[in-house]
């Protein structure tokens, strides 16, 4: 996995609660909006965006084609956000 700028924070990757899934959750540190990069090292997979709860909000689109790096998601980021994804290969 990689994130970019570097100086995004990855606070969790762990294993969800009540499923079989990965929970990853990062988050901006600054006081200024960014737009990021994600790129997971996973096979094809589903993400949803969550609460911190681990309560699903949506299902994110992702590019049907993956290259060698695996999944990337470009996603903006505001001042402070927290974001929590969960991946569930398929």
């Amino acid at each position: 996995m990689k994130i970019v700028p570097e100086f995004i924070i990855l606070s969790t990757f762990k294993i969800a609660e009540e499923r079989d899934t990965v929970i990853l959750r990062f988050y901006n540190p600054t006081t200024q909006a960014i737009d990021s990069t994600i790129t997971l090292n996973f096979p094809k997979s589903r993400i949803y965006e969550c609460r911190l709860d681990e309560k699903r909000l949506n299902i994110l689109e992702i590019p049907e084609a993956l290259d060698q790096d695996g999944i990337t998601l470009k996603r903006s980021l505001n001042p402070k956000q927290i974001v929590t994804l969960e991946i569930e290969p398929y």
